[in-house]
């Protein structure tokens, strides 16, 4: 996929068994994608919503 391949996003797959190796357990029909620039995803995000997460 060309997000993964730009940098852009990871797959985390789900595990049968959390047990080492971890390769080995994976399903591969079973993920979620995230942003690996948290950076690009907080611009991406509204400008109210950028300077809430900053009050905290």
């Amino acid at each position: 996929m060309w997000l993964y391949d730009a940098g852009i996003i990871n797959f985390c797959y789900n595990l049968e068994v959390p047990e080492l190796p971890l390769e080995g357990k994976a399903k591969s029909d079973v993920f979620k994608v995230y942003m690996r620039d948290t950076g690009l995803l907080m611009s991406m995000l509204d400008e109210g919503s950028q300077e809430a997460s900053h009050s905290d």
